[in-house]
C-alpha cells in the first residue's frame, strides 16, 4: 500500500508526456495502491500533491491528472 505523495509522484512521472490528461476511477485508484479501500481524504491528499506541481483536478468519483499549467 503506497501512500498518497508516493501514489502522486508515480502518476506524474508516468503520465509527465500525456498532453490530453489521465483519469482513474475508484477501482483503478485500489488496484494502483495494493488498497481495498480508501477515503475521500486519501483522493484530496493526492490531488494536493499533483496541485503542487500544476496537475490534478478530483471529484467525488473521479482523480483527472492534467497538466492545468
Amino acid at each position: 500500500m503506497v501512500s498518497a505523495r508516493e501514489f502522486a509522484d508515480w502518476l506524474r512521472h508516468r503520465f509527465s508526456e500525456e498532453e490530453v490528461g489521465v483519469s482513474l476511477t475508484r477501482e483503478d485508484i485500489n488496484m494502483l495502491t495494493g488498497r481495498q479501500n480508501f477515503t475521500l481524504g486519501f483522493i484530496n491528499d493526492i490531488h494536493y500533491e499533483l496541485m503542487r506541481h500544476g496537475d490534478g483536478y478530483s471529484s467525488r468519483k473521479i482523480l483527472f491528472s492534467a497538466n492545468i499549467r
